[in-house]
């Protein structure tokens, strides 16, 4: 463990109180004034905290009058509940975020969570999904720390808790009956590395990406015969984002997935047309949609191959508690409404998140998953077998449902 060393004023936080409040009772934490930011550039060489802020913020843009504030905020949702005991407000057990920001900026924030087993390197999934069930149970709503590669093994157990503890609710798609298979459907097998027929009820993976710019293998009538060989895919040039998610799909134990461009004849209107008018079934029926929330076919999908992703997770070993910065926070109305990414802003993803009954979410910075159920995401431990209310669910649902964009008329293949 390293130790870090802090100024009067970092050290006089009681860090302990803003995170864990006062044995479950309501309480009215006074915010901390850190300083202005001048005071915080001058103390980085004496203090780990401050140093961190002065790193974290951006002080061009930013006055050097301008103060910084400590703040205890909820990430949870839970209710309140009266206590005839201490004749007062009970709060949730579960832990506060520490958010230091700018005064006079709006968006200037940096978020911190607890960290009850700093181990790099290890989501400790060697067992059952039980297990990840008890090591959540014991650090719920606290930091872990993730790889720059990220690790299948732990989407393998959010899809293994999703199917054995969520029911109906996440099983069953939003018809009131679930809908046939399609027809003449087409899958790609990742363990046989080609294309070929859905065999019947067939369990497959979706993917719900934007072309861009990208050179795609198309699947035609005369690359049939030699496509639907098996190897056929290992030569072949296809986008990064397929490749990753081919590799993926293989890497959470599935067979097939079912990828537009390979399995939808790009030359016949007829089949097309016919692809296209089921494709609520398809994406419904699907196990499960990987979506490729950052970039587009060429970008591929953070975190899948080594240097895809940059992840950094600074992390404070203070005397009585460890912090670990926010990587990705999906609480800020910048993330919220982010338009970077053209999958926020299409029609057609946004119909085919619409239909999807589970998510895999690859973003620039990490990965989520959200079902009917549950949200949940690299870099804090979530997962239940029942719901929980916090503000991440909801805000990453309101943007996963934002669309700029009139539904369209016309092929689903050419609306990049």
């Amino acid at each position: 463990m390293v130790s870090v060393k802090l100024c009067e004023i970092c050290s006089g936080i009681d860090f302990q109180r803003h995170i864990f409040g006062n044995n479950g009772l309501q309480y009215n934490v006074k915010n901390v004034d850190i300083g202005s930011i001048e005071d915080i550039i001058a103390r980085k060489q004496l203090c780990s905290l401050c140093q961190l802020l002065e790193q974290s913020f951006d002080t061009t843009r930013i006055s050097k009058d301008a103060h910084c504030i400590l703040q205890a905020v909820h990430f949870c949702l839970c209710p309140m509940q009266w206590s005839t005991k201490y004749d007062e407000f009970l709060e949730c057990h579960h832990p506060r975020h520490v958010d230091f920001i700018i005064e006079s900026e709006k968006f200037q924030s940096v978020t911190f969570q607890v960290c009850l087993n700093p181990v790099p390197g290890g989501f400790g999934l060697n067992g059952d999904s039980d297990r990840l069930l008890r090591e959540t149970h014991a650090s719920r709503f606290s930091g872990r720390l993730f790889e720059e590669t990220a690790d299948p093994v732990l989407f393998k157990k959010w899809l293994d808790l999703c199917e054995s503890h969520h029911g109906d609710k996440c099983h069953l798609p939003i018809w009131p009956r679930p809908p046939p298979q399609p027809e003449n459907l087409l899958v790609i097998d990742v363990k046989h590395s080609c294309v070929t027929t859905a065999p019947p009820a067939c369990r497959f993976v979706a993917l719900s990406y934007v072309w861009g710019s990208a050179k795609q293998k198309k699947l035609t009538h005369a690359d049939w015969a030699m496509l639907s060989q098996k190897g056929a895919l290992e030569g072949e040039d296809i986008p990064a984002t397929i490749k990753d998610a081919i590799q993926v799909t293989e890497a959470i134990g599935e067979q097939y997935c079912w990828i537009d461009t390979l399995c939808i004849f790009q030359d016949d209107p007829a089949s097309q047309q016919d692809q296209i008018s089921q494709m609520g079934a398809i994406y419904s029926r699907a196990l499960l949609t990987i979506v490729a929330a950052a970039g587009d076919a060429s970008s591929g999908l953070q975190g899948v191959r080594p240097g895809t992703r940059d992840v950094r997770q600074d992390i404070l070993y203070l005397p009585t508690i460890s912090l670990l910065k926010i990587v990705d926070d999906s609480t800020s109305p910048l993330s919220i409404y982010d338009r970077i990414s053209p999958w926020q802003t299409r029609a057609w993803t946004f119909q085919e998140r619409l239909f999807s009954r589970r998510l895999l979410i690859f973003r620039e910075k990490q990965i989520y998953w959200h079902c009917k159920t549950a949200s949940w995401l690299e870099e804090k431990f979530l997962e239940s077998e029942e719901p929980i209310k916090m503000n991440v669910l909801e805000l990453l649902c309101m943007m996963m449902s934002q669309s700029q964009e009139a539904w369209p008329s016309g092929n689903h293949t050419t609306e990049a």
